[in-house]
């Protein structure tokens, strides 16, 4: 154990687990594969608890296997651990001042969300000035394809990863206005694509209307999006096209902090 725990908190620990992280922490930029008896050797383990953590990491996505053999190298499912925590870094912190004028401009709460699955995760909230703010704060999680916020992401996903995301299970409905089987949920994504933003009244909840948009990085992938909340209709608004664009404009600002470069998609959003 590390010698800056003391026998107190020692006792508290899972040592399979803390060897696991043992062996993940031996991976480098400069030493991106390494074989099993060397993980063995330099934690000092058995050879055969090294292999049950090693497969045990290879079923987990973690660790891959180089070419079948006894080396293994970072697994897909740990590198997009981190790389959706940065970017939910990057967003938030971006995101905050975006958000902050955006709900200055239109007295509405704006929130700044990232995808983990098939949830939403708000990772920004900036409160307008009206009295409703909604209860939404950041670490909330919603369903994707229950909100527009969600919609705009997954809007952004080719079919078949949508198959794979949903894997053919009925989605739970947050309202009678939710999609309840994928093929209506695609149909609304690929409205959302034309648009390049979505709309909703009373679809996650009643009495609450939102607008959201997509927020790209460097490689024009939806990451996340932002929206505004609107307490009762959408359509009853007579500033409604002013706010689309104002929310489609924060997205753009957004994208281009994370280095995104659009190539005609704003112009095409705000043709409302």
């Amino acid at each position: 154990m590390s010698n800056d725990l003391d026998s107190g908190q020692e006792r508290y620990l899972v040592p399979g687990l803390v060897r696991g992280i043992r062996i993940l922490r031996l991976f480098r930029s400069d030493r991106p594969v390494i074989s099993a008896p060397e993980m063995a050797q330099e934690l000092n383990i058995p050879r055969s608890t090294v292999f049950r953590l090693a497969q045990t990491l290879e079923f987990l996505g973690l660790l891959e296997k180089v070419e079948h053999g006894q080396s293994y190298r970072l697994g897909v499912s740990l590198l997009s651990l981190g790389f959706e925590f940065l970017a939910s870094l990057d967003i938030a912190e971006l995101g905050r001042p975006i958000a902050d004028a955006l709900a200055d401009r239109t007295g509405l709460s704006s929130h700044v969300v990232i995808r983990d699955g098939t949830d939403v995760v708000v990772v920004y909230k900036a409160a307008g000035r009206s009295a409703f703010t909604g209860a939404l704060t950041p670490g909330a999680r919603l369903p994707a394809h229950a909100t527009v916020l969600g919609r705009v992401i997954l809007a952004d996903m080719p079919d078949g990863e949508l198959d794979a995301l949903y894997g053919g299970k009925a989605l739970e409905a947050s309202s009678d206005k939710t999609p309840v089987r994928l093929d209506d949920l695609k149909k609304l994504l690929a409205e959302d694509r034309t648009r390049g933003y979505a709309v909703s009244d009373s679809f996650f909840e009643q009495g609450i209307s939102a607008i959201a948009a997509p927020v790209r990085d460097h490689t024009g992938r939806a990451i996340g999006a932002i929206n505004t909340t609107i307490l009762g209709a959408a359509d009853a608004r007579e500033d409604l096209d002013a706010l689309i664009v104002q929310v489609c404009d924060s997205a753009d600002q957004l994208s281009r902090s994370l280095n995104f470069r659009p190539d005609g998609m704003g112009a095409q959003r705000r043709a409302v």
